[in-house]
């Protein structure tokens, strides 16, 4: 029992990544944030960040090290990276959950924003000969007749533009693959 409750007690405090079996970077060399700073992170928060995180990941990698791959050896991991209690564990997780909470009710209120600028631009057309947006309320059927071709006419531009692209993309496909067509047809 001690045996299995340490070994349930490791398991917790591995990373979600290795918990979850997640592709894990091959060298720690390499793991770095590479986001640009918020402008309310300063450079040392970010830099103690990615310094937690580089650590993690040794820890990870010395520890639980990715089949067929050696464990690191050059690098040392500070015990302290690795002696975390469970109650700070658990009251980080608690953080990261409030966080994402308020992360999904402001991606709510953009969604709401984003169906009411939708709204709003169902209610107005461009008209060109009087040279701006005009309320659908106060346009006379000429004029939406007018609003109406000048869309058709951008739509109609956009489309050629890309069937302009497309064909250029096909033509370079051909080059590209042209010697295996001509194979594929001989073999049949």
């Amino acid at each position: 029992e001690g045996i299995q409750a340490e070994q349930d007690m490791r398991m917790r405090m591995r990373s979600e990544p290795v918990k979850q079996g997640l592709p894990r970077p091959v060298s720690v060399k390499c793991v770095s944030l590479n986001i640009g700073l918020a402008s309310n992170i300063n450079q040392d928060v970010h830099d103690l960040i990615e310094e937690e995180m580089r650590r993690m990941v040794l820890n990870d990698a010395k520890e639980f090290p990715i089949p067929g791959l050696p464990a690191p050896e050059n690098e040392s991991v500070s015990p302290a990276s690795t002696d975390v209690e469970e109650k700070y564990l658990l009251e980080a997780r608690n953080m990261v959950q409030e966080e994402m909470a308020t992360s999904s009710a402001s991606a709510d209120t953009i969604n709401e924003t984003s169906v009411s600028i939708e709204q709003a631009s169902k209610s107005v057309v461009y008209v060109p000969s009087r040279g701006g947006w005009i309320s659908m309320k106060g346009i006379s059927p000429e004029e939406l007749l007018e609003a109406r071709k000048f869309e058709h006419a951008e739509l109609l531009n956009a489309l050629n533009d890309c069937v302009s692209k497309a064909s250029k993309i096909e033509k370079k496909c051909q080059v590209l693959n042209g010697g295996y067509q001509v194979s594929v047809q001989i073999s049949v």
